[in-house]
């Protein structure tokens, strides 16, 4: 994961994480934040 910009999309993966939606790049981002999201939210 990087902390790189990119526009929002309705394709985007996303996960819903302590009442919130995260978004991302692609959908290994989001595979890599669901198995840990403490670890990249600690960032």
């Amino acid at each position: 994961m990087s902390k790189e910009e990119f526009v929002v999309n309705a394709d985007s993966p996303k996960v819903e994480y302590e009442g919130k939606t995260y978004y991302f790049c692609c959908s290994g981002c989001d595979k890599a934040f669901q198995k840990d999201p403490k670890k990249y939210l600690s960032k």
